[in-house]
């Protein structure tokens, strides 16, 4: 080959080298170019969902000042997020709310996702704004460096369900006092049936049944008033020194009649001079009755109910219902005394669940603790501890 042609050729191979070479860089820069198309859409698309977002985003710094507000946050508070961008957010909370806040801030910083809280905010307008909050921890090279979350204004709907409640609690009310006139009149004409020797027990069943059915109503009704009292923290206890097995032989007589129709047997092994406990009557009460009507609840025909009080170390004066029910599977028992909590592992009964958690309630306003053991197939106990009077 000639010397000339051999440059030609090797010039034509350089060519077609540096064709293939922009060739490639075209391609390359047209991927590029579509990656940032697609992070620019992206991008757009993520900032309309956070600019009309309906919850409050925001972002915070490691010292705890914000450093993003989305215009939600303005929509809810009535402030521009320029007011408060660089301000520590502990200034625009609640005083008695702070130190939840900043014991969430703190699990954030930690590295946990803590569990939704919920604060008040300061608006512009000098009131305060209630919203439940949510944080995660900020991360970047696997280092905490701040928090973001969300917010959502639940002002309205706090106020929609506190005029439900009231509302209920105030049909609740009105119906209470005719149930309680019923059951006066049952027992009346269950008096006047008995008395009437050589009549057929029909009259006496169907009076028996009403009064059984009007008990249950009556229970569901106070228990509700009792939680509408409990959430608006107006439990007032009116306390003075009780006789606590006087009190169980009263509630004792209220479900005697539902027993012995049942064919089920309470059986009372009350401890003679039990310390004084100071106490409301009236709640205690509501205590006992709860425990004995759900225990005649669970109790199968020719079942038996033991009622016990005896006195532990330091004057605790202990109350216990056992019935021989079904019992309860262990994995409920732990949440047995939450609000609306029904057993599952059980036929479905009436009710609405708020008799234990009243139960746990009253019973720690009285300075005491309740306690469940149960084995199934065998029964269910309920201990009710009680400080008396000396200790």
């Amino acid at each position: 080959m000639e010397p000339e042609d051999k440059v030609d050729s090797q010039l034509h191979e350089e060519l077609e080298r540096l064709r293939r070479q922009v060739v490639e860089l075209k391609a390359r820069d047209s991927a590029r170019q579509q990656v940032e198309e697609e992070l620019r859409q992206a991008e757009e698309r993520y900032r309309k969902l956070i600019q009309g977002s309906g919850d409050a985003l925001y972002t915070l710094a490691l010292d705890g000042t914000l450093t993003f507000l989305n215009p939600a946050f303005e929509t809810a508070t009535g402030w521009s997020s320029a007011e408060w961008l660089g301000k520590p957010f502990a200034l625009i909370l609640h005083p008695d709310d702070l130190p939840l806040a900043l014991e969430t801030f703190q699990r954030v910083l930690q590295g946990e996702t803590p569990p939704l809280v919920e604060l008040r905010v300061l608006s512009r307008a000098g009131e305060y704004v209630l919203g439940e909050f949510v944080a995660t921890p900020d991360f970047q090279e696997g280092k905490v460096v701040g928090a973001w979350g969300l917010a959502r204004n639940i002002s309205t709907e706090r106020t929609l369900e506190r005029q439900r409640a009231e509302l209920l609690a105030m049909l609740a009310h009105d119906i209470k006092n005719p149930l309680g006139n019923i059951l006066g009149y049952t027992d009346l004409l269950l008096e006047r049936v008995r008395k009437r020797r050589g009549t057929d027990n029909e009259e006496e069943n169907l009076l028996l049944r009403l009064q059984s059915n009007v008990l249950t109503m009556h229970s569901l009704v106070v228990n509700y008033l009792e939680l509408s009292r409990i959430e608006a923290e107006q439990l007032a206890l009116i306390k003075q020194p009780l006789v606590l097995n006087d009190l169980l032989r009263r509630v004792g007589q209220q479900y005697e009649v539902e027993s012995q129709q049942r064919r089920i047997t309470i059986e009372f092994q009350l401890q003679e001079e039990l310390p004084t406990i100071e106490g409301d009557s009236l709640a205690l009460e509501r205590v006992f009755a709860n425990l004995l009507h759900n225990a005649l609840k669970f109790t199968p025909e020719l079942g038996r109910i033991t009622v016990s009080s005896a006195t532990q170390k330091e004057q605790t004066v202990v109350v216990a219902v056992k019935d021989t029910g079904p019992g309860i599977a262990p994995e409920e028992a732990a949440t047995i005394f939450e609000k609306y909590r029904r057993v599952k592992s059980v036929p479905p009964q009436a009710g609405l669940g708020l008799g234990l958690f009243i139960v746990k309630v009253l019973v720690e306003a009285h300075g005491g603790q309740v306690a469940v053991s149960s084995t199934p197939g065998q029964g269910t106990c309920f201990a009710v501890f009680l400080p008396g009077s000396g200790s």
